[in-house]
């Protein structure tokens, strides 16, 4: 039983706990929250990036729509 709440122990700091699985605990959390804030950082600019994307695609298709034709030349 005490086992399943062995994690919650360690981050709360229960005194149940030795310190070595304390420190060991708190590394494995520093390094995930490191790789969270890298991936939030990944997701950011890929989202940024797309919507730079749209935007140019957006502007060319209206130049394509609304800008003058190209005279056509009759075939022979």
């Amino acid at each position: 039983m005490v086992a399943a709440y062995r994690g919650e122990f360690i981050a709360w700091g229960a005194d149940s706990v030795d310190d070595k699985e304390k420190a060991r605990y708190n590394c494995r959390m520093y390094l995930a929250k490191i790789a969270i804030n890298i991936l939030d950082t990944m997701f950011f600019v890929g989202l940024v990036g797309s919507a730079v994307v749209v935007i140019i695609s957006f502007i060319e298709d209206g130049k394509e729509l609304f800008g003058k034709d190209e005279p056509t030349h009759p075939h022979a």
